[in-house]
């Protein structure tokens, strides 16, 4: 009786640990807590407004992420949004943004920033120092500060 209750034991012992596990790709799993609380200094767009020189910007363009939400600067205003992430995908809502004025050349900016920001689906990290928001055509390239 003995002998068949201990192997009653092991055989669930080894059911229960050979079940598959439905925790998520740790990748995907973690990717807002690798954000979290890091700041990225945008480095290189591409698509719209791709020819734009951003190491000429005095205040360069810059996004943080907390569990609340994003802030950042964008050459003129400083803004900030919410964020939500599901995997790979990442979604903002309309972006808040004080209201200063610039030359024409840097609101543009602005704005076609915000524009892009505004279409982003898709987030990587690549490595630990490199951030990338994708919309499909555009992307924003950005380095860790």
């Amino acid at each position: 009786m003995k002998i068949k209750l201990f192997l009653c034991f092991i055989l669930i012992f080894f059911l229960l640990s050979c079940k598959s596990s439905n925790i998520p790709h740790k990748e995907n799993n973690d990717i807002s807590k690798r954000i979290n609380g890091t700041l990225w200094e945008l480095t290189d767009i591409s698509g719209s407004i791709s020819d734009i020189n951003l190491s000429s910007l005095d205040t360069p363009i810059t996004i943080e992420f907390t569990d609340k939400g994003i802030s950042g600067n964008s050459t003129v205003n400083k803004y900030f949004s919410s964020y939500k992430i599901n995997g790979n995908s990442i979604s903002f809502e309309p972006v808040g943004a004080t209201k200063m004025g610039g030359p024409e050349d840097l609101m543009k900016m602005e704005y076609e920033y915000f524009k892009i920001l505004g279409n982003v689906k898709n987030i990587e990290l690549p490595d630990k120092n490199t951030l990338i928001l994708k919309t499909g055509t555009e992307i924003l390239k950005f380095n860790k500060k």
